[in-house]
C-alpha cells in the first residue's frame, strides 16, 4: 500500500475510531449504566413485591383464622344468650318457688304460735285444776 493510502486509511480510522469513542461516550456507556441502574432498581422491586406477596399470604391467613375465631365467639355469645335467658326463667321459677314456699313457712309460724299458746292455756288450766285438786285434798283430810 502506498503512504498516502496508509494515510487516508489511518485518518478514516482515527474517525471512525472519534465516532465510536463519541457513539460509546454519548450512547452506549449512558445506555449502559441506566440499564444497569434500572436492573437494580428492578431486582429491589422484585424483592419488595416478593416481600408484599409472603406479607400478603401471611395476612390473608390471619384474616381467616380472625374470621373463624369470630364465628366460633359469635356462636358461643348465642349458646350463652340462651343460657342467660334459660337461667332468667329458672331464676323466676325459683323466685316464684321461695315465694310460696316462704308464705307456708309464715302460716306454719303462726299455726305453731297458735298451737303454743293453746297448749299454755291448756296447762294453765291443768294447773289451775291442780290447783284446785290439792285445795280439795286439803279439805277432805
Amino acid at each position: 500500500m502506498s503512504d498516502e493510502r496508509l494515510g487516508r486509511l489511518e485518518r478514516v480510522v482515527e474517525q471512525l475510531s472519534g465516532t465510536i469513542d463519541v457513539l460509546v461516550s454519548e450512547f452506549i456507556r449512558p445506555a449502559t449504566q441506566q440499564a444497569f441502574a434500572n436492573y437494580e432498581r428492578l431486582e429491589r422491586l422484585e424483592s419488595a413485591l416478593e416481600t408484599l406477596v409472603a406479607q400478603s399470604l401471611v395476612n390473608a391467613e390471619q384474616i381467616e383464622a380472625n374470621q373463624q375465631q369470630i364465628a366460633s365467639n359469635t356462636a358461643q355469645i348465642e349458646a350463652n344468650q340462651r343460657q342467660i335467658a334459660s337461667n332468667t326463667e329458672s331464676i323466676t321459677r325459683l323466685e316464684a318457688t321461695v315465694n310460696d314456699q316462704s308464705q307456708q313457712i309464715q302460716v306454719l309460724i303462726e299455726e305453731g304460735r297458735a298451737d303454743r299458746q293453746t297448749q299454755r292455756e291448756a296447762l294453765a288450766a291443768i294447773l289451775s285444776i291442780g290447783g284446785r285438786v290439792d285445795v280439795l285434798e286439803q279439805r277432805a283430810s
